[in-house]
């Protein structure tokens, strides 16, 4: 009788330990699998929110610009900061790990790629060598992004199924 009651013990911490909410470093309590998703979805819906800002302010003087840029680049540091400090969900932080590296690569959008493009077109004529570095930065974003999205998209999916979830499309 004694095993069976210890195993009942065990079956029942077992359950309780993978529904407990877990607190990470960043002081974020995740209560579940869900929170935990949607911590790093508001995070990627906030840069996305300063790259249509930053389609809006580049049409302005380059020195807005470039502290708007000088800012962006300070929240998307914030976001990594934040996301570092996540806790693994369930053992793994292949999810988070994934996000935190398209973080990275938004900060160097922010930081670098944007801030060149602007610095180019600043004077008002694009000579054709500054029309192809243009080019050039434009081309090494998409080539070198499109991998890190789709690594983070993937490693969200198998989240998802993992813990249950079924996610839902959003259109920017």
């Amino acid at each position: 009788m004694k095993r069976i009651l210890v195993s009942l013990c065990t079956v029942a911490l077992l359950f309780t330990a993978c529904t407990a909410p877990v607190k990470g470093k960043n002081g974020v309590t995740y209560k579940n699998a869900v929170d935990y998703n949607d911590y790093i979805v508001q995070k990627q819906d906030n840069v996305i929110k300063l790259i249509e800002k930053f389609k809006t302010v580049s049409q302005g003087e380059a020195q807005k610009t470039d502290a708007f840029l000088t800012d962006a680049t300070q929240q998307v540091d914030k976001i990594i900061t934040d996301v570092e400090g996540m806790p693994e969900w369930k053992g793994s932080s292949d999810m988070r790990d994934k996000a935190l590296a398209m973080f990275k690569f938004y900060k160097t959008i922010f930081g670098d790629s944007y801030k060149r493009l602007v610095a180019i077109s600043s004077d008002g004529e694009v000579t054709t060598t500054e029309e192809k570095e243009q080019d050039d930065i434009l081309k090494k974003m998409t080539d070198v992004g499109t991998p890190i999205e789709d690594a983070f998209l993937a490693a969200q999916k198998e989240y998802a199924s993992k813990n249950n979830m079924k996610l839902e499309k959003k259109d920017f």
